[in-house]
């Protein structure tokens, strides 16, 4: 058995709690806020293989929903 909502969410981006740039990668944090049937917020913490500058690269993310 397959189920499934849909709604949307909003992303604000954090100041880093460290360094922004740590060698050859980027950490992001993030606080998103979800509406609809799945209301919450959640917090995320990324590193990125790249700024955005580079087509390819990669990511690692860790986030944490309440609602």
């Amino acid at each position: 058995m397959s189920n499934s909502v849909t709604g949307t969410f909003e992303v604000k981006m954090l100041p880093p709690a460290g360094p922004a740039v740590e060698g050859d990668f980027v950490r992001l944090s993030l606080d998103k806020t979800f509406a609809g049937p799945m209301s919450g917020t959640s917090r995320v913490e990324m590193m990125a293989s790249s700024d955005g500058s580079n087509p390819s690269g990669g990511y690692v993310a860790l986030e944490r929903f309440t609602g």
